[in-house]
């Protein structure tokens, strides 16, 4: 669980920093909309990271899922340092879940595919580290849904 997660922090660093830490090239996968796009990535241990990137302005968010079913959302990261027990809130309860910065990107995760569909439904989450006091609304508008079936797509197609 400790590699899988360590891939997923290292390919969303590289997606938002540019760094060469990614084992792939990203590939495009379908057509976007309404400021989503969508990637396809082969690891290096054969899964496929499937993601969508909403951007607004300058702030990206992302849904990301690997082909094993492991999940993270992510944003740009405000000034976090560490790795902190936080919450994603949303309409049915609170989730408990680990943030992890990064100097661009914060990446909440493990997520499943339920807990992603909840937040794509909801449109949005509001992410909250008590630790340290800090907290923030991700609005991921009215195609969330659309997105992250994309993102689903994605993992039957590679599956």
């Amino acid at each position: 669980m400790k590699k899988i997660f360590m891939g997923i922090i290292g390919s969303a660093m590289s997606v938002a920093a540019g760094t060469g830490y990614a084992l792939a090239q990203q590939e495009p996968f379908g057509q976007g909309f309404a400021g989503w796009t969508f990637t396809q990535e082969a690891q290096k241990d054969g899964k496929i990271f499937c993601r969508a990137f909403l951007t607004r302005g300058k702030q990206v968010s992302i849904m990301g899922m690997l082909t094993d079913g492991t999940g993270y959302v992510s944003v740009n990261n405000p000034g976090v340092q560490g790795k902190h027990a936080s919450r994603l809130n949303l309409t049915q309860g609170p989730i408990s879940v680990t943030a992890t910065s990064y100097p661009t990107r914060l990446v909440f995760s493990p997520l499943d595919d339920f807990t992603l569909d909840q937040i794509a439904q909801e449109g949005g989450y509001v992410w909250v580290i008590p630790k340290i006091n800090k907290s923030n609304e991700v609005d991921l508008g009215d195609r969330a849904t659309d997105a992250l079936n994309r993102v689903f797509e994605c993992i039957n197609a590679n599956s």
